[in-house]
């Protein structure tokens, strides 16, 4: 399932005014608008519901919220928007030494171009106010908070060896084991797991590669073994205990491998008013 379309389209552009306008009052929001409860005149939209006192109606000469309504954030993706796409590579060799030693080697290689990555434009480094930590009035363009864009800066590459040997220590039992070492880069992560990574985080949008680094799920390290026991097949016994009793297998494997990459972040002290952290 790939939702490509919709977290880098539709969700981004969607939400934009004037198709859609959300300013939020709160009671902790003082002396800004405060909430008015009450009952709806219409039961279809636009309802007509009673506005808060001090609420500003309209946009800004931009065509975002007006001062004092709070703030709006828009998205967009580039027009030439390309596709994603990987380049796979693989390579092995396997060796015979005697009818029961077997040795192989593998190489694989993967390469992610324009990966799709969502980032918001309208922060900088610094650009928020250091005694409440609030970036509203300190964006470069103070018409918006939030000014969203889907490019093509994210990518990866992955770089892989696997060494095996396999044995057959009788007519019965084999017994194969292999060692992968290998490692994954890339500049932008997924967020969470089973989310993709054009909502990840991004330090700096104008530079995304400057924060390349070992990818969230890069496993360096690994070790496998795996046998087989071939149960006797009964050959002297008759067809009926043949077929139930005769040609089974037993199998077992066990997987080691080293951890996943840890980052340690600091939301204290955001470079950005809480945008990401270090």
């Amino acid at each position: 399932f790939n939702r490509a379309p919709n977290k880098d389209w539709s969700d981004p552009t969607r939400g934009n005014p004037p198709f859609e306008g959300g300013p939020i009052t709160a009671t902790l929001d003082e002396p800004g608008p405060q909430p008015l409860y009450g009952l709806c005149q219409l039961a279809v939209n636009p309802f007509n519901c009673p506005v808060p006192a001090g609420l500003p109606i309209g946009l800004n000469p931009r065509g975002g919220a007006l001062p004092g309504a709070g703030t709006s954030s828009i998205g967009g993706t580039l027009r030439d928007l390309k596709y994603s796409y990987n380049i796979a590579r693989f390579v092995g060799v396997q060796y015979g030494l005697t009818p029961n030693w077997t040795l192989e080697a593998d190489y694989s290689g993967s390469h992610d171009v324009h990966l799709y990555v969502n980032t918001d434009r309208n922060r900088c480094f610094g650009c928020f106010d250091p005694t409440t930590g609030s970036r509203i009035g300190f964006q470069p363009n103070p018409f918006f908070l939030a000014i969203n864009l889907t490019d093509n800066s994210g990518w990866s590459y992955y770089n892989g060896g696997t060494f095996s040997v396999l044995h057959r220590f009788s007519q019965s039992f084999t017994l194969q084991a292999s060692f992968t070492t290998g490692h994954t880069v890339s500049d932008v992560d997924a967020p969470t797991p089973g989310h993709d990574s054009s909502f990840g985080t991004v330090y700096n949008p104008y530079n995304p590669s400057a924060q390349s680094g070992p990818a969230s799920f890069d496993i360096q390290h690994g070790f496998t073994v795996h046998g087989v026991w071939e149960l006797p097949k009964l050959n002297d016994m008759n067809s009926a205990v043949r077929g139930v009793l005769g040609g089974w297998q037993f199998s077992g494997s066990a997987n080691l491998q080293g951890g996943y990459p840890y980052t340690v972040q600091d939301c204290n002290h955001s470079p950005d008013g809480g945008v990401t952290c270090v």
